[in-house]
């Protein structure tokens, strides 16, 4: 689990013991971190189903990489 390296009220009601081993990351990366591991994940679900549809993973990607 990852969380914000900036101080929040929230962060008070988590354990001693959560805080210690939690990493924490600058916003500007952990959104980065986030957005890269969702896409990354939903991609290699959809591109299969696209290869079944006709579309070769390579085309698949290379699509995904003009439409950014």
């Amino acid at each position: 689990m990852r969380l914000v390296k900036d101080a929040f009220p929230e962060m008070d009601s988590l354990p001693q013991e959560v805080r210690d081993v939690t990493a924490r990351l600058s916003a500007d990366y952990l959104i980065h971190d986030l957005q890269t591991g969702h896409f990354v994940t939903v991609l290699r679900f959809v591109s299969p189903l696209m290869a079944r549809l006709g579309v070769p993973e390579r085309r698949f990607f290379i699509n995904c990489w003009q439409q950014c």
